[in-house]
């Protein structure tokens, strides 16, 4: 898993490690933990996908509230009235001009009715989709986080096995030395004394193999996090 996260970064080294036998010293974990979560182009690309769902979401109403229109009309006219009027032996005319202003106003939906539930479906499709999408984010955050926790934790146990090796190095020096001097003086033979040598050749190659596994280890952990993951000496 942590492979995998790996090769989705880009190879920029923050630090060089230098094994010399001492203890090193690692930022906190939480501190590591963070910076993953920052640095992470995962993250980043889920950020991504998750904001495009959202326009997609977006964009599926816009085309809802497209098919409703606001629709009105307005008529003015001008007529005119002629009455005749019988008041006994008088005939009046009565002559009268009326302004009228018509009006009206509502919503018109051109959505046909065969796609209303078809429409509703795909709004809810894409809410769920961003749903999705953001718990996925989460399952990413947890697997760094899980990825950072196992490599920091790597990478002490390694750092104390090196300390054990290189002081398993040590003493075989010395009766690496010891025994030079007693086949030197003969209280030992020669085979006597390639014995320790081998044994010494074993316990250096030890010591080499740990590094050579903490390097890798210090290197991972640090792509994951993506900046510097050891205190920094000063000068």
């Amino acid at each position: 898993m942590l492979v995998a996260l790996l090769t989705q970064g880009k190879l920029s080294l923050a630090q060089t490690l230098e094994l010399n036998n001492a203890t090193i010293q690692l930022l906190p974990l939480q501190t590591l933990i963070d910076s993953a979560l920052m640095n992470s182009p995962l993250l980043k690309q889920q950020d991504a996908l998750i904001t495009k769902q959202e326009l997609l979401a977006k964009i599926e109403k816009r085309r809802w509230l497209n098919t409703l229109a606001l629709t009105g009309s307005a008529a003015y006219g001008t007529g005119n009235n002629l009455s005749l009027t019988n008041q006994g032996p008088v005939l009046t005319n009565t002559l009268t001009t009326q302004t009228t202003v018509f009006y009206n106003a509502g919503i018109t939906f051109y959505l046909p009715i065969a796609n209303i539930f078809t429409t509703k479906v795909k709004i809810k499709a894409a809410k769920e989709e961003i749903y999705y999408q953001q718990e996925k984010k989460e399952e990413i955050e947890q697997t760094i986080t899980q990825s950072v926790i196992a490599g920091y934790q790597e990478l002490l146990l390694l750092d104390k096995k090196l300390a054990v090796k290189a002081s398993k190095v040590n003493s075989f020096q010395v009766s690496k030395d010891l025994a030079y001097e007693q086949m030197q003086n003969g209280t030992i033979n020669i085979t006597d004394y390639n014995e320790v040598i081998e044994k010494y050749n074993a316990a250096l190659l030890e010591l080499e193999e740990t590094k050579s596994e903490m390097t890798t280890a210090f290197y991972l952990l640090e792509l994951l996090v993506g900046t510097k993951i050891i205190y920094e000496k000063k000068p």
